[in-house]
């Protein structure tokens, strides 16, 4: 009888999964709730970064440390606690889950953190998107070819009319040629430089994205640990029950167990002499 209240107090498998079915909806309903709480916050923290790039290494640690506060901890213990909630609802032990739990509310705010600080930073290592560097490339490639091409079609054009003006003793080029070779000059560096610092990619919005894209990944990764937590519960307490099972199974065996007589026995013998 022991066993099987100790058994009953483990729960089901089906609370298990009914557990894990939840947990999912419950936490989109979080993320959902922080993603909006932080919309506002992330935008402020990509202006500050990009009004203050004089002092980026320090504006960038701003960034990941003042993103996640008390309101955003207080959240994630909700949803936490509400699971608990909904464990003991289930007749589901809590006290397997309460620890690693808070173990995983103490590491919050490093996990979210990290998250951010890791793909700001590689999103400030390429700002824009693939299509975006690739246009960045090819106009500061234009910057610096264009100008020496037309340089030397200058130049090239100069060494001819000179060549030619000491054959035909014509003039030599005038000031209408020097006026459009400069032009020729300064259009073919501009046009690109121009066309560089349009395609160029706001840091601003570098550092948003990256914002965005950590925050997903630093509540991602806490809803996997939450999930891991919940499967080491189940699998603890399926082993914990068929542990049980084969125990109840041993004692029931032992009870239905009846030794037979010896016949060498003297019991036997004066059963024998009686007969």
């Amino acid at each position: 009888q022991t066993l099987q209240t100790i058994a009953g107090s483990m729960g089901s498998t089906q609370a298990f999964e009914t557990l894990l079915r939840q947990w999912p909806l419950q936490w989109q309903k979080t993320v959902a709730t922080l993603q909006q709480g932080f919309a506002f916050t992330m935008q402020l923290q990509a202006n500050q970064y990009a009004e203050h790039q004089s002092s980026a290494t320090k504006s960038l640690g701003s960034v990941e440390q003042i993103l996640w506060d008390d309101w955003s901890q207080n959240r994630v213990n909700d949803a936490l606690d509400e699971l608990i909630h909904n464990a003991d609802d289930l007749r589901l032990p809590v006290t397997p889950l309460k620890q690693p739990l808070t173990e995983l509310r103490n590491k919050t705010a490093s996990i979210i953190n990290s998250a951010t600080g890791l793909e700001v930073r590689q999103a400030l290592a390429n700002p824009g998107s693939n299509l975006q560097q690739v246009f960045l490339k090819f106009s500061l490639f234009c910057e610096i070819v264009l100008p020496v091409c037309a340089m030397g079609l200058v130049g090239y054009t100069v060494f001819q009319g000179y060549y030619q003006s000491n054959i035909t003793h014509q003039n030599y080029l005038g000031i209408d040629f020097a006026t459009h070779s400069a032009l020729l000059i300064a259009l073919s560096w501009l046009i690109p430089f121009f066309m560089r610092k349009k395609l160029k990619p706001s840091l601003q919005k570098a550092v948003l994205k990256g914002l965005q894209k950590g925050l997903a990944k630093g509540l991602g990764e806490i809803d996997y640990a939450v999930t891991q937590i919940l499967e080491d519960a189940k699998l603890q307490r399926l082993s914990y029950s068929q542990d049980i099972d084969q125990l109840m199974l041993s004692y029931r065996q032992s009870n239905e167990t009846v030794n037979p007589v010896d016949t060498d026995s003297t019991l036997s013998r004066m059963l024998t002499v009686k007969s």
